[in-house]
Parts: structure tokens; C-alpha cells; sequence
């Protein structure tokens, strides 16, 4: 039961982190606007008007306006952090050296014990 918790509340921050929230809200309106083009016209037109992007709800609105707010938000945030990570430097320690060892388990495989048959088999 934790495990399938767990899973929910980081599907719920990835879809956050990742601008999930406003593809739900954009759904939500444009749902909306078809149902409510629908009790009008027909369903073609419907979806017509619902897609053109000339006849957007207060919604629609709404979304777009905090798409571009966020998108603003995150071109100064990165101007930031990549003046950030360029400042410092990161000095890493030199690797330690470890000999490697190897278990000889059989050391007379090696060797052949026997001799080639005289004269070699010939090829039929």
C-alpha cells in the first residue's frame, strides 16, 4: 500500500515539475467549451470552434497567461544557475589504486596432460 502511495505522490510532483497541471486545466476548458458549442451547433462545429484558438474561454485565458509567466520565471532562474555552475570549480580526488587479484583455482588446466594423435586425423 506505501508503494502505490509513493508512486502517486511522485507521479503528482513529476506531472507539477513538468507543467502537467496546466495541460489538466487546459483539457478542463477545452471540454467545457465543447459542451457548451455543442448545446448550440453541431459537434463538428463544435470541435471546430473549441480548436481554432479564435474563440478561446476565460480559461483558455487564464492558462495561457500563466504559461507565459512561468516560462519567464524559468529563463531568469536558468540565467542564474548556469552563472552558478560556471563560478565554481568542482576539484574531484585522484582515484586510489587498487591491485586486482585473481583466485587460481585449478593452475594444471593449464597444461596439457596428453599428446596430439600421430599422424592427425585425415579429413574425409
Amino acid at each position: 500500500m506505501l508503494s502505490r502511495r509513493f508512486k502517486l505522490i511522485v507521479f503528482i510532483a513529476a506531472m507539477q515539475i513538468l507543467g502537467g497541471h496546466w495541460l489538466a486545466l487546459q483539457s478542463v476548458a477545452w471540454i467545457g467549451m465543447m459542451a457548451s458549442y455543442s448545446s448550440d451547433e453541431t459537434l463538428g462545429v463544435a470541435i471546430e470552434k473549441t480548436f481554432d484558438g479564435e474563440h478561446p474561454c476565460v480559461l483558455c485565458k487564464v492558462v495561457k497567461s500563466g504559461r507565459t509567466q512561468e516560462h519567464k520565471g524559468q529563463v531568469a532562474k536558468s540565467l542564474v544557475k548556469q552563472e552558478a555552475v560556471l563560478g565554481a570549480f568542482l576539484k574531484l580526488p585522484a582515484p586510489r589504486v587498487a591491485e586486482w587479484k585473481y583466485l587460481m583455482i585449478a593452475p594444471h588446466l593449464d597444461v596439457r596432460s596428453y599428446t596430439p594423435p600421430t599422424p592427425p586425423p585425415q579429413a574425409v
